[in-house]
């Protein structure tokens, strides 16, 4: 169903001097091969094959001013340190990332790290510090001062056979971490405070509820039989919930402490796009034309904004079970103050027709993703306009 190609070429492209000069909001800031750096968009094989995986992605921003790029890659045998162990037949791999300043796309410097799963990630944290996440250990560094501190996990055995989920609440002071514990049968979570690297509750889930997301002020949203949305404690049996919707649970993030964004299937006619107050009332619901559906990454959040990637799929025969093709239409913006899509970047204007990466930078002012040739592009947004008048 998703196809991303592997051509391309080196590219960068500044424009005015130093990126500053005239630009419209279509108009990227800069654009640069990321793939010529050594990123490679994911395989057929490494593709999420359900909606909202992966949760922490590629690309993230720290301090708002600068765009981290990260991807798994393959030492070569150079770099092996006992290259004649048999044990070594497959090479050990390396998470590397690329410092990219987010206004004018210079590279700034580059990191890797060893590591024993293809899993690995790498998420910005408040203070502009990041998190090297993998099965085994969180470790918390900046690019000044180093790793500073160390969260064991011990995780690697059952992810080997299972799942390995990282995500961050909106402004990414907490993390949540979900995987698979051995058979399938239950699922192991773990609640951390993203700048002191600290556990905060460890539990298990099995069968009736899920969490599904985490806010910054340390409540958890919940998915329920038949696809209500809950919000509590993390870890909290499912009578100590409160209910937030019975109806667009299936798929609820937090995009703020206040608000979630949930997003539920077609069923005849085009997806529903929903953003839900935590108090229950539904802020925005509304439909996606039939065919259209929104990109198995997870909406990118930023600053009270949150951004997806809508695709538009083309031929194909239900009668002759023909998937149909799909490719990027637009990438829209929604800010929850003005509660409404305050910007939408045309894919066919641009050229877009997937990405493999997509975030916005804490303050909400930028735009970052990487289309299917590993080109790295980071936008300007507009300034939100007023709310809407009260009905």
């Amino acid at each position: 169903m998703w196809f991303w190609a592997i051509c391309g070429t080196p590219l960068f492209l500044a424009h005015g001097r130093n990126g500053e000069g005239a630009r419209s909001a279509q108009v990227p800031l800069f654009r640069l091969d990321v793939r010529a750096l050594g990123y490679s968009p994911p395989t057929v094989h490494e593709r999420p094959l359900s909606y909202g995986l992966p949760r922490i992605g590629s690309l993230s921003f720290c301090a708002g001013d600068e765009a981290v790029v990260s991807f798994v890659t393959h030492a070569t045998p150079a770099d092996l340190a006992h290259r004649g162990d048999p044990d070594n037949l497959l090479l050990p791999l390396r998470l590397r990332a690329l410092f990219v300043d987010a206004k004018t796309g210079h590279l700034g410097t580059t990191r890797e790290w060893p590591i024993t799963s293809g899993k690995s990630r790498i998420t910005c944290v408040p203070g502009g510090k990041f998190i090297v996440l993998t099965p085994d250990k969180l470790v918390l560094s900046s690019l000044e001062a180093g790793p500073s501190k160390v969260l064991q996990l011990r995780l690697s055995s059952q992810v080997a056979l299972g799942s390995f989920d990282p995500q961050a609440s909106p402004a990414g002071k907490y993390l949540l971490i979900e995987s698979e514990l051995p058979g399938g049968a239950e699922e192991l979570f773990c609640w951390i405070d993203s700048n002191k690297l600290q556990l905060i509750r460890r539990w298990a889930e099995e069968g009736g509820t899920r969490t599904v997301s985490i806010s910054d002020d340390g409540r958890a949203a919940v998915m329920g039989k038949g696809g209500a949305a809950y919000v509590g404690n993390p870890g909290s049996p499912p009578d100590a919930l409160r209910l937030v919707s019975d109806r667009y649970g299936l798929n609820s993030v937090f995009v703020s402490d206040d608000a979630l964004f949930a997003w539920s299937p077609p069923r005849g006619s085009g997806m529903g796009l929903h953003v839900l107050s935590t108090d229950g009332r539904v802020v925005l619901d509304e439909q996606l034309p039939r065919g259209e559906v929104i990109s198995p990454l997870y909406p990118a959040v930023g600053g009270q904004r949150f951004a997806i990637a809508v695709y538009r799929g083309k031929g194909g025969s239900e009668m002759l079970d023909i998937a149909p093709h799909f490719a990027l239409d637009r990438v829209m913006v929604y800010d929850l103050p003005s509660r409404q899509w305050i910007y939408t970047l045309s894919g066919k204007s641009q050229r877009i027709n997937s990405i493999s990466a997509l975030a916005l930078s804490p303050d909400g002012s930028l735009l970052g993703l990487i289309d299917e040739d590993g080109i790295l592009q980071v936008y300007r947004l507009p300034v939100a306009s007023s709310p809407p008048p009260a009905q």
